[in-house]
């Protein structure tokens, strides 16, 4: 999936910069929209539209934070960015995708609704029954599963798979409340046997590591909507960055998945289809 991470030949900080550059000059531009071979989803465009810009704004914060060395408080927003670049990537190749998000919304406020229904407040309570978008109806889709659990997310693409989902677990160490944070305040005796002293600040950890996956999930996020730009904007200066960071400019959809994909295309295909029209 990578294969130059922390190479001296690309720095990851300027690319993360002039890709935030290039995403800021597309402000009050308009994007048009297209699929190639494909009918037309506007649903689709403004998931991976959504993902990708809100890859990009928690981005922008994540590398502020990079630069003054807060490299472990960054873990929570590096985290989502790099979550929402694969996801907006995944649904822009996916047929079924943007519906299957849509689904688990629809799924997420069910559980909300049950949540509310069993509080302790009365007025908590009361909001279950109006909660809004709960009772609407699920969209068939092959793809539910990997919305709902982001390991078979990553297993559907390639290069991804196990490598991409073991980097969002590493990221998922420092993003909740583990011993590994514990640790971080701890500063250990020499031998390590012991503890020398308490710390308030956590112990330092390598930015130019990390720092590379930011620039990672802007070059996906971005790529995800070039799939769905008519005019490939920024095409040439992804596949650059892409090059400097030595990863690979697109994550493709695995036979697997398309295998999967094509058949729910076909049923629903067969589905909608009505036969000649008989005459009267």
């Amino acid at each position: 999936m990578t294969d130059k991470l922390g190479s001296a030949s690309a720095n990851a900080v300027d690319i993360c910069r002039h890709l935030l550059a290039l995403w800021k000059s597309r402000l009050d531009s308009e994007i048009r929209f297209q699929e190639r071979g494909a009918r037309p989803n506007f649903t689709k465009f403004l998931a991976v539209h959504g993902l990708c810009a809100h890859t990009y704004r928690v981005g922008e914060q994540a590398l502020a934070m990079y630069e003054t060395g807060m490299v472990m408080e960054t873990f929570p927003l590096l985290r989502l960015s790099y979550e929402s670049a694969l996801t907006a990537h995944w649904i822009a190749q996916n047929v079924d995708g943007s519906e299957a998000v849509l689904n688990n919304d629809v799924l997420s406020r069910r559980a909300a609704a049950g949540t509310l229904s069993k509080a302790h407040s009365e007025i908590l309570r009361s909001g279950a029954q109006d909660f809004p978008g709960a009772d609407k109806e699920l969209i068939q889709t092959s793809s539910q599963a990997q919305v709902r659990n982001f390991e078979q997310l990553c297993q559907d693409l390639e290069p991804g798979g196990a490598d991409a989902y073991a980097y969002y677990r590493l990221m998922s160490w420092y993003s909740h409340p583990t011993a590994r944070i514990i640790d971080s305040y701890l500063q250990p005796t020499e031998d390590m046997q012991d503890l020398a002293s308490l710390r308030l600040e956590p112990e330092k950890l390598d930015v130019n590591t990390w720092v590379h996956f930011l620039a990672f999930a802007l070059v996906w996020a971005a790529r995800s909507l070039d799939f769905l730009d008519a005019d490939r904007t920024h095409r040439s200066e992804l596949r650059k960055a892409a090059r400097d960071l030595g990863i690979p400019e697109v994550l493709k959809l695995s036979e697997k998945a398309r295998q999967r994909t094509a058949k729910a295309e076909q049923a629903r295909r067969r589905a909608s289809w009505k036969g000649p029209k008989q005459d009267k």
